[in-house]
């Protein structure tokens, strides 16, 4: 049999949704107030019994008189005999049970009731914060793809430009080869004739080699800059330069002055026409790389970087 102590300390293990701890332990106590109740009524009838039963051991014999069974018959019907007592202190607990049955009956339905209400409203909380979350994701990849597009025509034109550029600068550099080739063979005429005079009057190269024959015109992309000395490193001197003429208007004549700004003073006529050449054909091969290499770049990274956007805001499955 248990104990009223027993019954106040007895612990259960702790579970998801539960009963709640203090109730259960309130009606625990209550439970074991009620045991020890009983408990001390059963202690007192078990008491009533021994003394009726010692007090009927000591009566007189049968032949006593009927003073003193009248006496000691009240006593014997208020004592209740042990299976009385027992069925008694049966319905009592009972009771009880029952009591503590329906009090955890209507603790259940409540908690169930207090879940299925917490779980409707976090469900219908998750359903508007995702259909946010696809909201901004639409807004979020309608705005990259407008970018992107944005990017790609950029990278149309600045293709359309460097297209254009090589072929300006393919037309440069024909026009500069034929006129190396034009200058060399006209600086070797000039060496001979100057081979014939005996006292050859000095003069400016620039006036010198005004008198070089131009070669053909040619059709130039745009209008150019001022030419670097490519030995120098430096812009050509305003002072060196001649007056403009026919060979300055089709592009022979800048030509003239670059060959002419040479540190040692040098001759037309040493320049290797190839080499120049070369290092044209070289620096437009350098700048058409570089121009292919940046827009290829460009347009992976968007690629990339749209895509990475596209990947981190696509919705969730929802649950």
């Amino acid at each position: 049999m248990l104990t009223p102590e027993e019954i106040a300390s007895r612990q259960f293990l702790v579970s998801l949704r539960g009963y709640d701890r203090d109730e259960v332990t309130a009606f625990l106590r209550e439970v074991a107030a009620q045991h020890a109740r009983v408990l001390d009524d059963l202690r007192v009838l078990e008491r009533e019994l021994e003394q009726s039963r010692r007090e009927l051991e000591a009566a007189p014999a049968p032949g006593a008189s009927s003073t003193a069974v009248e006496a000691s018959a009240p006593a014997a019907q208020t004592a209740l005999s042990p299976r009385e007592a027992f069925a008694a202190l049966g319905e009592e607990t009972t009771r009880i049970l029952v009591a503590a049955e329906e009090s955890a009956q209507a603790i259940r339905e409540k908690a169930e009731e207090r879940a299925r209400t917490d779980l409707e409203n976090a469900r219908n909380e998750a359903r508007d914060e995702v259909e946010g979350a696809r909201r901004t994701a639409s807004k979020i990849v309608a705005d990259a793809e407008r970018r992107r597009n944005a990017i790609a025509e950029d990278i149309r034109t600045l293709e359309s430009t460097r297209d254009a550029f090589v072929q300006g600068l393919r037309a440069a550099m024909k026009g500069v080869h034929g006129a190396v080739r034009g200058m060399q063979t006209a600086s070797g005429t000039t060496q001979l004739a100057a081979g014939d005079d005996e006292d050859p009057e000095p003069g400016p190269a620039g006036v010198q080699h005004a008198a070089v024959a131009a070669p053909a015109p040619y059709d130039r992309p745009g209008e150019p800059g001022p030419l670097v000395d490519r030995r120098s490193g430096s812009e050509p001197a305003a002072t060196a330069a001649p007056a403009p003429d026919a060979a300055d208007r089709d592009g022979s004549g800048v030509l003239h002055d670059v060959l002419a700004e040479d540190d040692d003073d040098r001759e037309a006529g040493d320049i290797d026409p190839d080499e120049a050449q070369a290092q044209v054909a070289d620096e437009a091969g350098s700048f058409e790389e570089a121009t292919v290499s940046a827009v290829a770049a460009t347009s992976a990274t968007l690629g990339e970087d749209v895509a990475g956007v596209a990947d981190e805001l696509a919705p969730e499955p929802e649950p």
